[in-house]
């Protein structure tokens, strides 16, 4: 299963929270990440969540994407499940993976 955010989000991702305008990590989170990565661990497939094709992100909204989605979850290990794709530029992998690790050491 593939989530390719510049065509079943937007190719122009915005802040961290809805209230801070459109196409915000937390409205990605909810309605597209959430639902996508329980389907696919349901189906017992890995999630690839590609960024490519995208305008740039803020940092907060790859914070409220990812690591909101361990504190959503409130589970550990979620990267075992997701594979990124981000060809345009090879360091939000590891920003992602930093915002994952720390809601996970975060969790109880």
């Amino acid at each position: 299963m593939v989530v390719k955010i510049s065509e079943d989000f937007s190719n122009t991702p915005g802040a961290r929270y809805e209230s801070e305008g459109p196409d915000s990590g937390e409205k990605f989170r909810k309605e597209i990440l959430i639902p996508r990565y329980l389907e696919s661990r349901e189906k017992k497939e890995c999630l690839k969540v590609d960024l490519d094709d995208c305008y740039g992100f803020a940092t907060s909204f790859l914070e409220e994407s990812f690591g909101g989605l361990v504190r959503t979850l409130k589970e550990k290990n979620i990267l075992d499940n997701i594979v990124i794709i981000c060809n345009d530029d090879v360091t939000l992998e590891g920003l992602i993976k930093k915002y994952v690790k720390e809601a996970e050491d975060k969790l109880q």
